[in-house]
């Protein structure tokens, strides 16, 4: 994984193949964002997302805009994923698509022959109600700064954690950089879920004592 950061947008790239990685990106005060990149011809095709519900694996829905119901293990509707999209590098659309196998959520793209590498997909994950986030007091903050703190703070609270503690350890080069900053700023790291691990934020008020 590798970090960067311009102006006050950082972003955090997880290598998952030669050809594929993961980018995922925030900008101060707002929401952040996931992204597939597919770097050359060689590169994957489809890519897999596994979707919980308090811990066991959602039913998943396909409606006929392509955008995806979730639903818990009574059925009960408690988020969805939007229409995805994928771009070349010209700014061209890419068709793309979801499929479903059981509880994961798999998005589709098909370059066509005039397609320029490299090829963008974003899956547009959307929420009903508020994000299920964990959040960090200060003395957690502070041993997050560096990523075998972060996982030492995620094994401790993992027990409640609705995202996951390998979702926490994935993401934990993001999460370690966002409480550096927060730290030296006296705020708190909170954390969302993303695509693949989570997404690192930073906040004061509240648990952040």
């Amino acid at each position: 994984m590798s970090l960067t950061e311009a102006g006050d947008v950082s972003s955090s790239e997880i290598a998952v193949a030669p050809s594929t990685s993961f980018v995922f990106a925030a900008k101060e005060g707002t929401s952040g964002a996931g992204f597939a990149v597919l770097k050359d011809a060689s590169a994957a095709r489809s890519f897999g997302f596994d979707i919980e519900v308090n811990g066991a694996p959602a039913q998943l829905s396909v409606g006929s805009t392509g955008s995806v119901v979730v639903m818990d293990a009574t059925g009960r509707v408690v988020n969805y994923v939007e229409t995805p999209w994928a771009r070349d590098a010209n700014g061209n659309d890419v068709a793309t698509s979801y499929s479903v196998e059981g509880g994961r959520l798999i998005q589709n793209v098909s370059p066509s022959a005039t397609s320029v590498y490299p090829i963008v997909a974003d899956p547009q994950f959307g929420w009903n109600g508020p994000f299920p986030v964990v959040r960090f007091n200060k003395a957690e903050t502070s041993t997050a700064r560096v990523t075998a703190g972060v996982l030492s703070v995620c094994g401790k609270i993992a027990a409640g954690l609705p995202i996951g503690y390998a979702a926490c350890a994935i993401s934990a080069v993001q999460v370690a950089a966002q409480a550096a900053v927060a730290n030296a700023r006296g705020e708190c790291v909170l954390l969302a879920p993303a695509p693949i691990g989570v997404m690192a934020f930073r906040y004061t008020g509240g648990y952040c004592q």
